[in-house]
C-alpha cells in the first residue's frame, strides 16, 4: 500500500509538536510541584512579629526583599523557614519571599496569576527568560526577580510575546531599558501594574482536565 507523502510528513509534524509541547509541560509542572514541595511545611501566621523573628535570620537582600512585601501585603497566609506565600491578593493568585533563589535564573521573590497561554506558544516562555515560567496545568503564569516591580514587568513583557506585540528580541530589550529607567527611579505603566487581565478563577483547568473550563 502506498502512503501519500504529504499526509506522512503531516503526521510526523503533529506528533513532534505533541511531543515538545508534552515535554514543556512536564518541565514546568516538575519546577512548580519542586515549590510546593520546598513550602509544605509552611503554617498559619499568627502575628507580623512572628513573621519578622521568622526571617531576622534570612540573608540581606531576601529579608529586606520579604519586608517590602509584607509592608505592602500584609501577614502572609503561610510562613516557613524558607518562604513567606501570600494567596488571592488582588489580580495574584500567590505572592513568594523565598530565603534562597528557587533555581539558578530566579531571585527571590515570585508573583503568580492564572492566565492561559497558547500551546503555540508555550516554547516563548523559555525564550522569553526574565525569569518567567509556565505551568499549564493550572494555567499558572510566573515571574521570579528580587523585587514586585520587577515581576510585573517581566509578565507584562512577556504578555506582549504571546500576543504578537513584541518579538522575543524585542520583548528583552525593551525589559533592559523599562529596567534601567526604573533604577534611575523613573516610573512606567509597565512596573505600575499588570496590563492584561488575568483569568479568573472559573476557568482554571483542574488537574486531569485537558482543555479550559466554558
Amino acid at each position: 500500500m502506498k502512503l501519500n507523502g504529504r499526509l506522512v510528513l503531516g503526521g510526523l509534524i503533529a506528533f513532534f509538536g505533541l511531543a515538545l509541547a508534552g515535554a514543556i509541560a512536564l518541565g514546568s509542572m516538575d519546577r512548580a510541584q519542586a515549590r510546593e514541595d520546598r513550602t509544605t511545611a509552611s503554617g498559619q501566621v499568627k502575628s507580623m512579629a512572628e513573621v519578622r523573628a521568622l526571617i531576622a535570620g534570612w540573608p540581606v537582600e531576601s529579608r529586606l526583599a520579604a519586608a517590602v512585601l509584607l509592608e505592602k501585603h500584609g501577614v502572609p497566609d503561610s510562613a516557613a523557614p524558607g518562604a513567606l506565600i501570600w494567596r488571592d491578593r488582588g489580580n495574584w493568585m500567590r505572592i513568594a519571599a523565598y530565603r534562597f533563589p528557587q533555581w539558578s535564573e530566579s531571585g527571590v521573590v515570585e508573583h503568580s496569576v492564572r492566565y492561559e497561554v497558547p500551546v503555540e506558544s508555550w516554547e516563548l516562555t523559555d525564550k522569553v527568560g526574565l525569569g518567567v515560567s509556565y505551568e499549564p496545568i493550572g494555567q499558572v503564569l510566573s515571574a521570579s526577580s528580587g523585587s514586585e516591580a520587577s515581576n510585573i514587568l517581566a509578565l507584562n513583557v512577556a504578555v506582549d510575546v504571546f500576543q504578537g506585540r513584541k518579538s522575543v528580541a524585542e520583548g528583552r530589550e525593551f525589559y533592559a531599558r523599562i529596567a534601567d529607567l526604573a533604577s534611575s527611579g523613573k516610573s512606567s505603566p509597565y512596573t505600575a501594574g499588570l496590563k492584561f487581565k488575568p483569568e479568573p478563577l472559573r476557568r482554571v483547568r483542574q488537574p486531569g482536565q485537558l482543555w479550559p473550563m466554558p
